[in-house]
């Protein structure tokens, strides 16, 4: 039984080589792993482990401040 413990949308664009406009990235947590879903489509996203979701966490604060 899947169960969902944390969701969170941000707006966002697509870049304009890919035809710009609108999308979600949604962020969420399932059981003992988090989805980083683009779209918040299952086919585009990727399954990260909790240290990795810290790490991409992590890595979007050191671009924002770059």
């Amino acid at each position: 039984m899947s169960r969902e413990r944390y969701r969170h949308v941000v707006g966002a664009r697509r870049s304009h080589q890919f035809g710009g406009g609108l999308c979600n990235v949604l962020i969420r947590r399932i059981n003992d792993h988090v989805e980083l879903l683009f779209h918040a489509d299952l086919r585009t996203g990727a399954v990260l482990t909790t240290e990795q979701a810290v790490e991409a966490a992590h890595a979007l604060i050191e671009a924002a401040r770059a």
